[in-house]
Order: C-alpha cells, then structure tokens, then sequence
C-alpha cells in the first residue's frame, strides 16, 4: 500500500518545474517518515524526523544536479561560442571563390612586333607591343 502511495509521486516528478521538484521533495520526505516509522515501529517524533530528513536530503541532491546542469550548459555554451569564432576566422582567412570568376574563361595574350618605320616615313623606337582579350 506505501508503494502505491509513492509511485504517482515518482511517476509525476520526472518535469523540472516547481511543481515537478515540489513532487520529489514531498517523495523524500514521504519515504524517510515511511522508513523512519518502521524502523522506530510508530514512534511520532522518529517519523517526523524521518520525513524533515528526507525533505531535507532530497532538496539538496536536486540542487546539486541542477548545479551540475547549469554548468555543463554552460561548458557547451562556450564550447559552441568558440567553435563559431574559429569558423568566422577561417571563413575569413581562405575567401570563397566567387561563381562569376569560375565561369570567366582566362583572358588571351597577343604580342606582336610595333614597326620602326611608320608608313609616314617616320622613324619610331622599336618594341613589342602586347594587348590582352577577353572572349
């Protein structure tokens, strides 16, 4: 019949509302004054011991996971925060290639010889002359 009693409790309080942890507070001090009566076979003060102490024991182990759970979140918030910082850096440092340059054929070179006599009959330096195209 006791278990009965406790097993709504235990069932109800897996949520990490008030609610929830009320629920498991009221479990532990239901269990510690159930287990404080039989060992003490009824005696009153005993069993109300026994539930303050198993209020009191369950109230500190949900701080102390909730203690632990802010933490990890906490490490994976600043894990995460710097993996995004290394990204940006790198992102930063190798620029992507735009498409417009990947479809642009590479432009062509054409060198030819400039005349030392113009048809003028002037005379001129010679040197190459080189013109680079795009199709």
């Amino acid at each position: 019949m006791r278990s009965l009693f406790l097993l709504p409790i235990l069932v109800l309080s897996g949520c990490a509302s008030p609610m929830g942890k009320a629920a498991i507070v009221a479990g532990g001090a239901a269990g510690g004054g159930t287990l404080a009566h039989v060992l003490s076979k009824g005696d009153m003060a005993m069993t109300a011991a026994g539930a303050a102490g198993g209020a009191i024991l369950t109230a500190v182990a949900q701080s102390q996971i909730q203690k632990g759970g802010v933490a990890n979140y906490n490490q994976g918030y600043d894990r995460g925060r710097s993996d995004a910082t290394k990204e940006t850096y790198w992102v930063l440092q190798k620029p992507l290639p735009s498409a417009s340059r990947k479809s642009e054929p590479p432009p062509q070179s054409f060198s030819f010889q400039a005349p030392a006599k113009s048809p003028s009959g002037i005379n001129h330096v010679p040197n190459e002359i080189t013109v680079r195209a795009w199709d």
